[in-house]
């Protein structure tokens, strides 16, 4: 009839658009970890050094005076390692350890200690359903994880008061769905809800993300949230967060079950071993403040001490010397030859090297291939002098 016609058809892209965001999303928060871990591992080998003299001059000092400013200063240096193991956790690169962890027993802990340092007006809860309860990752890590939930919530309720809840149950995943972090499987739920203050869309986006915070200035470092964060996808998890203002907030962290309710992993401190003076040790490390400090620390515990700063000069110390060194402490990242390169070339001269591994990075993925070529143990910087003297003993023996 002459006329012209036009043929349309629409598509609903809401769920892509979704996912695009979360992929974006996720991407950032890779990038931010990247960056985070490469800052935290720099300083720890700066504190590494700042914390083994002030330690040195503690010990040395005979002026009561002076030997508490050192003190104070080993105190300081600790307390800025903190800040730096919550970018680690964030970064997945922090301190992991693999044992069998009962949820449940966590949880108790961390109300035990919630109990004593939260305001009586907050009434505490706890509803544990989940059965079996318990997951393979770091007892330490997951603590801390829940106990930086509790100490949010708690202060999203503050001054009026409101409920903590700490709630678990087991789910299973059955189909991957396409927006889903979670693999198939079943795993542990924990939820920990207040009926405080709530968040805007705005912070939601932005909750994990390091030194963001909502706090006044001075009351928060803005790691907290990001160290959960780390610890959740360390331990192969997802964590998902429901909230709106005035309606409280939700934190629903998903953990893989073990096949069977194991005995909860934990970690005894044992009696200090008892030094193990006259040994000759390597130590290998890019960062000759480092390098120097450790010597110097062995030397005055009677060690006899060669250290390089050149992972090749200490492959040929090593092939010519290797008889008379009864330990080799390597650091994990150096230029020319990494750790485990390292290891391996000195392993090759002498199958029967008793070595220690020192990084400013946690102990991931690659520190622990490191441990199944045959390295002996694993100390992060920065180390305390008994830490480090302990470590060696036991390696010695």
């Amino acid at each position: 009839d002459g006329r012209r016609r036009i043929r349309g058809v629409l598509w609903d892209i809401t769920g892509e658009k979704i996912l695009e965001e979360k992929l974006h999303q996720r991407e950032k928060m890779d990038a931010i970890g990247q960056l985070a871990g490469g800052v935290a591992h720099d300083f720890n080998n700066q504190l590494a050094g700042i914390m083994g003299y002030a330690e040195i001059l503690a010990t040395r000092l005979e002026d009561p005076a002076l030997a508490g400013y050192a003190g104070n200063i080993v105190k300081a240096a600790r307390r800025a390692s903190d800040l730096t193991q919550k970018l680690l956790a964030f970064s997945r690169k922090g301190k992991f350890l693999s044992t069998p962890v009962n949820i449940h027993s966590v949880i108790n802990d961390v109300v035990e200690m919630a109990r004593r340092s939260i305001d009586r007006k907050i009434e505490i809860k706890q509803i544990l359903e989940a059965n079996p309860s318990t997951v393979l990752g770091d007892m330490t890590q997951l603590q801390n994880a829940l106990l930086n939930l509790a100490i949010n919530a708690r202060d999203a309720m503050m001054p009026g008061g409101g409920e903590l809840v700490f709630a678990t149950k087991a789910v299973e995943i059955r189909d991957k769905s396409l927006d889903s972090e979670l693999s198939q499987g079943k795993y542990v739920e924990i939820c920990v809800r207040d009926t405080g203050m709530g968040m805007t869309e705005d912070v939601l986006k932005h909750l994990f993300e390091p030194f963001f915070t909502t706090k006044e200035k001075g009351k928060g470092t803005g790691l907290g949230l990001a160290s959960v964060f780390g610890t959740v996808k360390n331990h192969k998890g997802a964590i998902k967060v429901f909230s709106s203002p005035g309606k409280g907030a939700s934190f629903k962290i998903y953990l893989p079950l073990l096949p069977e309710d194991l005995p909860s992993g934990g970690r005894e401190d044992g009696a200090p071993l008892p030094r193990t003076g006259g040994a000759k040790v390597l130590v290998i490390d890019d960062e000759q403040v480092v390098g120097r400090m450790l010597e110097d620390m062995l030397r005055l515990n009677g060690y006899n001490v060669v250290s390089y700063n050149d992972p090749v000069k200490a492959v040929e110390y090593y092939r010519q010397s290797h008889a008379g060194i009864d330990l080799v402490i390597l650091d994990m990242v150096m230029p020319r030859m990494n750790g485990r390169e390292l290891f391996i070339a000195l392993k090759g001269i002498n199958p029967r090297i008793k070595a220690l591994l020192s990084s400013g990075y946690g102990m991931d993925g690659e520190a622990q291939r490191i441990l199944d070529e045959g390295v002996m143990g694993f100390v992060q910087k920065p180390y305390e002098m008994n830490e480090i003297l302990q470590k060696i003993s036991e390696t010695l023996k």
